[in-house]
């Protein structure tokens, strides 16, 4: 029942990664579902399914203007709700259990308080945008209007970053604590609708989720604002308080960290496009003096931006390009060099065109003047 009516908005019945389950429209999940739209769409054109394509592409773009029209509340992306409608849990009565085995009531719904229980409502979530920011990493463009996005960041950065957890009251597991610094996974600012019984770790600072809001802030141009929620994380695994090698959720070496990874891309400006053969760099900071790991499935190694040109060197395996966008404001591009020989190439709007798909098994070097 996630969107019987397509028009691009989850409204039923939907898990995630928080072990409860949402009840009708919210911004977090249905963003992912508009990412997943927009790339089956692509997928679909790319190999020729253009009905598909179509079907995808009328439910994106319906669900897209809908989400940012009614979703959003001048500050930051919601959930929409009303939490004391019982009614909300009525389409899953009957059906499948959960929570040892409970009806949806009983799961669901607080007889005391008269509202549906583990949801966020009015609450600044800290994946409300995490669509776009996996949206970014892949080149699918906006999903949230990008002043809205913007807004959303900050939002989460004013309510859900805590410098001192002293300050802070949190009854769950304690990932940060006395004068430690760490982003909250929901808060509900002064104002705003605090459900009786929230959605579940609203309290805890959960390091995947701090990565990634984090590094969605450094992909906005929000980036010491970002780094000082990455710097949070790492002073907590210093070395003396923690295991800098493990940093634990539930359990040991917890999986969700690897979010940290997307770092090297956002800094990088990282970008690769299969069917177009084409890669890209674009650094946050100097283009003249930046190095950075790259890796992909054919294979890895460095690309490395100096004063008048980038190297793009392979350690193991190889590239097949069509095409380059390295970010060289106010250069041009004089020569291309691949494996050590001059071949021909076109400057294009958005780079540089290889006229033919190279195969790159050492390095790839533009020169500029």
């Amino acid at each position: 029942r996630w969107d019987l009516n397509k028009d691009g908005i989850m409204e039923g019945r939907q898990h995630h990664t928080l072990d409860m389950e949402m009840f009708g429209e919210n911004a977090w999940l249905s963003g992912l579902y508009l990412g997943g739209l927009k790339a089956g769409a692509l997928i679909a054109r790319a190999v020729g399914d253009g009905e598909t394509a179509a079907e995808l592409e009328r439910v994106y773009e319906s669900g897209r203007v809908k989400l940012n029209r009614e979703l959003f509340n001048g500050e930051y992306f919601i959930q929409k709700i009303d939490l004391t409608d019982r009614g909300v849990l009525d389409p899953y009565a009957g059906g499948a259990k959960s929570l040892q085995n409970q009806d949806i009531y009983a799961a669901y719904w607080n007889d005391e308080k008269k509202e549906v229980l583990y949801q966020i409502a009015d609450g600044c979530g800290n994946e409300q945008v995490l669509a776009q920011w996996h949206a970014n990493l892949m080149g699918l463009g906006d999903i949230f209007d990008h002043d809205k996005t913007v807004s959303a960041l900050k939002s989460i950065y004013k309510y859900n970053f805590i410098p001192n957890m002293r300050e802070h009251f949190n009854p769950c597991r304690l990932f940060a604590l006395n004068d430690e610094a760490g982003t909250i996974i929901c808060a509900w600012p002064e104002g705003t609708k605090l459900p009786a019984i929230t959605i579940v770790y609203a309290e805890e600072t959960m390091h995947g989720f701090e990565y990634q809001a984090a590094i969605h802030m450094i992909q906005e141009g929000m980036v010491e604002e970002g780094l000082s929620m990455v710097r949070a994380v790492r002073e907590r695994y210093d070395g003396e308080k923690r295991n800098p090698w493990n940093e634990i959720e539930c359990g040991s070496n917890y999986a969700r960290s690897m979010a940290s990874y997307a770092l090297l891309l956002a800094f990088s400006g990282f970008s690769y496009d299969v069917p177009e053969g084409m890669i890209g760099f674009k650094p946050i900071g100097n283009p003249n003096d930046f190095r950075c790991l790259w890796s992909l499935d054919s294979g890895w190694g460095q690309v490395i931006f100096e004063k008048d040109q980038v190297a793009l060197t392979l350690t193991e395996g190889t590239l097949n390009l069509k095409s380059l966008q390295f970010e060289k404001p106010g250069r041009v591009p004089a020569a291309v060099t691949i494996d050590g020989r001059a071949v021909e190439f076109a400057i294009a709007a958005d780079g540089i065109d290889l006229m033919t798909s190279r195969r790159v098994e050492r390095e790839l070097r533009v020169t500029y003047r």
